[in-house]
């Protein structure tokens, strides 16, 4: 069984790649009380997560957004916690929150 992680104020979350092209590995990363966690994800991962993202903010109400990060690239070391197998986005209404639920591909 993997580990379970609960960042409910990250201080950062980024998707990036490591690799030459063709070979490249994709991973999802955050951060939060000083904790780094990397997830070795799958390109069509990363463009759902993205594609989702651009609908629930769409959705949204209209608010004050502060400047983008400068930097959104992964952050050394990168050392995958786990390989995703499912990868699931919510909205929390109640508190105002997006969620992102990463679960590992099952060991064999």
């Amino acid at each position: 069984m993997n580990e379970s992680f609960d960042f409910r104020e990250p201080e950062f979350l980024t998707v990036g790649t490591l690799g030459p092209k063709g070979q490249r590995e994709f991973f999802l990363q955050a951060r939060a009380e000083g904790q780094l966690l990397s997830l070795k994800v799958e390109k069509q991962q990363v463009a759902a997560l993205a594609d989702y993202l651009d609908q629930v903010l769409d959705d949204l109400p209209d608010s004050e957004v502060g400047p983008a990060p400068d930097d959104l690239g992964l952050r050394e070391p990168v050392i995958s916690a786990f390989t995703v197998g499912s990868l699931g986005i919510a909205y929390a209404q109640d508190i105002d929150r997006l969620i992102v639920m990463a679960e590992a591909i099952p060991e064999t």
